[in-house]
């Protein structure tokens, strides 16, 4: 892959993992200068009670031309480890990512 030295504006799309939504911040990426690095938020919350399964996802960054894929694996545990009885009805997770471009093939 060959880094272009021109701006470039890449929009997100989300394949959400099964049950889990999945937030992105920024929903677009301009990177204006050559080998810039810009950094996106992900946040993830279960929709529903889980005592523990692993569910599947994509973040896909588009200029219109290139794709960048980064895959979402999340296993869902909203039990209680002191009581495997008790669920709780939300955790939250957030983390920060960062893609470096404009990306030419």
């Amino acid at each position: 892959m060959w880094v272009q030295k021109q701006a470039a504006i890449y929009f997100v799309s989300i394949v959400k993992p099964h049950g889990v939504e999945v937030l992105i911040w920024p929903r677009i990426l301009i990177f204006s200068c050559f080998k810039e690095e810009l950094s996106y938020f992900v946040t993830l919350k279960p929709l529903k009670k889980s005592k523990g399964r692993y569910d599947f996802g994509e973040i896909v960054w588009s200029d219109g031309f290139h794709y960048v894929r980064s895959p979402l694996v999340v296993l869902v545990n909203t039990s209680n480890d002191d009581d495997p009885s008790t669920v709780f009805s939300s955790n939250t997770t957030a983390a920060r990512s960062s893609m470096q471009g404009p990306l030419r093939s």
